[in-house]
């Protein structure tokens, strides 16, 4: 099963004709830090490569920094097999590289993060896949039962920051990709932001103690245990059935303040952290000024990649590129 797995992964990397471009990264790529190390070795491995990046709705698309970034890589040897983007609207790229994207990658999807949203998630794949349908995930406590109950406990919070309702709606869908006999699938995510509303409602030494704890009624946590029940219906009670990986902005750190929060520690029970350091994504050096959160004086690790027994990450890095309040993830899968 192994070694079946190791030559598919194989096959589908030299979908995007990678091997004629050499295994140099590309050296005009708008960094805020020295990152060539971890350009090589993605550019010198082997495998399903996918890229996540929360591109902030392109608020900090300076000079268009996103943009040349994005074209960069897309036209270069370390372009990805899968590009995610978090925090996408249609109208944050211009004409040339919305271009560049439609002709490097053929199959592409749009995830709103509630029903007629312009934000959400993008995708931008080099081979077909097939995706589940979206479902909201939802936020209230799991043992609350009934739905009015469930919709009063939601409505209750955003009430609190009627003006932040984007931070609260979110999708969960599944994608897979059929590679030989073998499905392998993807889930992105983008989890709420429920600091502003804690902090109003409770005050903000609460709202940094509701990450550390699990006793303090927190919608992230629940929302934490809402996508793992997802994960368990579509790959089993024990995350094995099929290969996956699930990846985004989960809006909770990995460590701060040299704790381990307890909802982190909830999303990665049973499953594999891609990153055994704290390699921090958010706020990225050149935004550190302009970006707003709870975290903004923390450098922290937010964007996080988890995933089961049945694939491995060979190849994690944070790329420090210049664009977005958010640093992304690359990896590259193999076994």
């Amino acid at each position: 099963m192994k070694s079946i797995l190791v030559i598919i992964l194989v096959i589908f990397s030299l979908g995007g004709c990678r091997g004629k471009m050499g295994v140099i990264p590309p050296i005009d790529l708008r960094l805020d830090t020295n990152n060539n190390i971890a350009l090589k070795s993605i550019s010198e491995t082997i495998g399903i490569r996918i890229f996540w990046w929360n591109v902030a709705w392109g608020k900090f698309n300076n000079q268009a920094d996103l943009d040349h970034n994005i074209q960069i890589i897309t036209k270069s040897n370390i372009r990805p097999d899968v590009l995610v983007l978090g925090e996408y609207k249609s109208t944050i790229f211009n004409n040339k590289t919305k271009q560049t994207l439609r002709s490097h990658y053929p199959f592409q999807l749009f995830i709103p993060y509630y029903p007629k949203s312009n934000i959400g998630i993008q995708i931008y794949s080099i081979k077909k896949f097939v995706s589940s349908p979206i479902e909201q995930l939802k936020w209230h406590p799991l043992n609350l039962k009934g739905s009015l109950k469930q919709q009063n406990y939601m409505n209750n919070w955003l009430s609190i920051t009627p003006n932040h309702s984007r931070h609260w709606n979110r999708s969960y869908t599944k994608l897979t990709w059929r590679i030989g006999n073998i499905n392998i699938s993807l889930i992105p995510v983008h989890l709420l932001e429920p600091w502003a509303a804690i902090g109003q409602a409770q005050g903000k030494t609460t709202a940094f103690k509701s990450f550390l704890s699990t006793t303090i009624d927190n919608p992230l946590n629940n929302q934490i245990i809402h996508l793992k029940k997802k994960l368990k219906r579509d790959f089993g009670k024990k995350f094995n059935e099929n290969p996956f990986i699930v990846l985004g902005d989960f809006n909770v750190p990995k460590r701060v303040a040299g704790i381990t929060p307890p909802i982190y520690m909830k999303m990665k029970q049973g499953l594999h952290e891609a990153f055994w350091g704290n390699p921090y994504t958010f706020p990225s050096k050149s935004t550190r000024d302009q970006a707003h959160s709870i975290f903004k004086h923390a450098s922290v690790k937010i964007d996080h990649a988890f995933y089961n027994d049945k694939v491995y990450a060979k190849v994690k890095e944070v790329i420090h590129l210049k664009g977005s309040d958010h640093y992304p993830l690359y990896l590259v899968l193999t076994r």
